[in-house]
């Protein structure tokens, strides 16, 4: 699970490829959409300083994503000429305005990429599947959507109450909430994690796993795992999100880094085919990060109250709350089992992938895990292939190596560096998922940048 981009972002322009991807509805939406003024431009004609390789995938500003900002980006929609209705721009160019920095205007929230500026992500789509409908599990930022992706729900603070957004000063008491592993491991399904050491797994905010050594192994395990058909029978893999270099696509991170990172773990499970035949690998993206996508998020649940009485007056009875998910995000599914290009219409979220490891491993046993992943679809759609797509898929595009980028981002000077976290920011709810992570990565001994803040405490 990646971090931090819309689909529109990411993959908006395999929505104009005609007779391929597209259907010329998105088309109509870009010249309805610029006529409203607002223009849907390409970011390698935006100001963004090209990275070393030439690419302009380092956008250089953090973008809103907290539950509020979430809240002002999907606050309108528009009734577009042709009977659609999207979410209008507006919200998202309002809450991007006071972040803009040099080399970017406002109207670059609405920037797309195009193949060749992301050509790994490019290759995925051509010749695997992708989503176009697979939506963050939570209209807010990482840490409830990550949550999701682990429990199938929020987290709840001390009295009971859903943490929604990144904290409310209850989240970094460890979650003793059930997730997949406790289910897999009653069910004695193996698993792991691959944690990309010193960044922190969002498994170790769970009290059963915050020192587990035996699951969670760093990610410089992988590779020879990999190469020995030794992966158990789920695997999670989280990139470095809080140590340079950042691969997880979380702005300002360069996309060029995770691409090599994704790249890597692709050319390894490839290359071994009798393990190859058997994975399914999903690349997934937590939420949308800020950027702008078209899509109205649909309803992810509705609950009521059931009435008893049904002659009773309904204003005895509290409305019904309606639950939408979040920003629509990019998902790839990769496997010699699927067709290429846009995968079937259907909606998905983070509990799908839930639903697909329940289904694959534990489907006669059918245990719960939450009502939003009993309610989830699978990827099963996807592995509709009645033989393996092998011969047919070419190499992977070259890509360059870390060792060719600059010194200050390669791994072997990787420590923690995300800034320290102060009480205020806990109790006010204002502590970014990364920096509450890296936190309790130095909680853990792990080694980070010491800032201005620990010298004057060692003073």
């Amino acid at each position: 699970m990646m971090e931090n981009r819309s689909f529109d972002h990411v993959l908006g322009y395999r929505q104009l490829i005609g007779d391929v991807d597209g259907d010329g509805g998105y088309r109509d939406l870009i010249m309805f959409l610029y006529d409203q003024g607002f223009p849907v431009t390409l970011l390698r004609n935006s100001g963004i300083t090209p990275d070393a390789a030439g690419f302009k995938t380092k956008f250089p500003a953090q973008v809103g994503h907290k539950l509020k900002d979430v809240a002002q980006q999907l606050a309108s929609q528009l009734q577009t000429s042709f009977g659609s209705t999207v979410n209008s721009p507006q919200g998202f160019i309002d809450n991007f305005a006071n972040r803009v920095t040099a080399g970017l205007s406002a109207n670059d929230i609405l920037g797309t990429y195009e193949g060749n500026d992301l050509p790994f992500y490019r290759f995925l789509a051509e010749n695997y599947a992708y989503c176009q409908r697979y939506f963050a599990a939570h209209p807010g930022p990482t840490l409830p959507n990550r949550m999701y992706s682990l429990g199938g729900d929020v987290q709840y603070d001390r009295v009971g109450e859903a943490i929604l957004d990144n904290n409310n000063s209850d989240n970094f008491a460890l979650s003793r909430a059930l997730t997949i592993f406790d289910l897999l491991t009653r069910k004695n399904v193996s698993w792991r994690v691959y944690e990309s050491f010193p960044s922190i797994t969002m498994l170790r905010m769970f009290a059963r796993y915050v020192g587990d050594n035996t699951n969670i192994l760093p990610i410089a395990n992988l590779r020879a795992h990999i190469a020995a058909g030794n992966l158990p029978s789920v695997t999670f893999i989280d990139p470095a999100m809080h140590h340079a270099p950042e691969n997880d696509d979380h702005p300002v991170a360069d996309m060029l880094y995770g691409q090599i990172f994704l790249k890597s773990i692709y050319d390894d499970l490839r290359a071994n085919e009798a393990l190859w035949l058997r994975t399914l690998l999903i690349i997934s993206y937590d939420e949308h990060g800020g950027f702008y996508d078209h899509v109205v998020p649909p309803t992810a649940e509705i609950r009521a109250l059931p009435s008893v009485n049904k002659l009773a007056a309904t204003s005895d009875f509290k409305a019904a709350l309606t639950t939408p998910y979040g920003v629509r995000v990019p998902a790839f599914v990769v496997s010699p089992w699927v067709a290429s290009g846009k995968g079937p219409d259907i909606t998905l979220d983070h509990c799908s992938i839930l639903k697909t490891i329940l289904a694959r491993f534990c489907g006669t046993a059918k245990p719960f895990l939450s009502d939003r992943v009993s309610a989830s679809l699978t990827f099963n759609a996807f592995l509709m292939q009645t033989q393996p797509r092998l011969g047919e898929i070419p190499p992977s595009p070259p890509l360059p190596s870390l060792a060719s980028l600059p010194t200050n981002a390669r791994a072997e000077h990787a420590a923690i560096a995300t800034k320290p976290v102060s009480r205020r920011a806990l109790h006010e709810g204002d502590a970014d998922f990364h920096d509450l992570t890296g936190m309790l990565g130095r909680m853990l001994g792990r080694p980070y940048v010491r800032t201005e803040d620990d010298e004057r405490r060692t003073r």
